[in-house]
């Protein structure tokens, strides 16, 4: 699938500087990072859990807040309430996650 987006100039600085950062060499391999990330987020989320960037030398925590996990995490808690729905999500996880770690063991050989 092709997607094509415009960014305004500052973002499209971010795009550049997030690319430098990390190293990434296309476009690509910064999307896929970040959908990755994303991802990982919002399963947390779902599951109840918070995501936390924590300052080993002085145990200082941050929450990371965003509209878009915040919706996810209320959508989940509503769905939750269904067993037969929480039932189906347990086990797209479950087998995404499977598939996730299938992948990274195969890569490691």
């Amino acid at each position: 699938m092709r997607i094509q987006v415009e960014f305004p100039a500052a973002k499209v600085a971010d795009v550049k500087w997030l690319m430098e950062a990390g190293q990434a060499r296309t476009y690509y391999d910064l999307f896929n990072n970040a959908l990755s990330l994303l991802k990982w987020a919002t399963e947390e989320v779902i599951d109840g859990r918070a995501i936390v960037s924590l300052c080993e030398e002085t145990g200082n925590a941050r929450h990371l807040v965003t509209p878009f996990l915040q919706e996810a995490a209320k959508k989940a808690k509503q769905k939750n309430e269904n067993p037969t729905h929480k039932k189906a999500v347990d086990e797209q996880l479950s087998s995404s996650s499977s598939a996730s770690v299938a992948k990274r063991t195969a890569g490691a050989s």
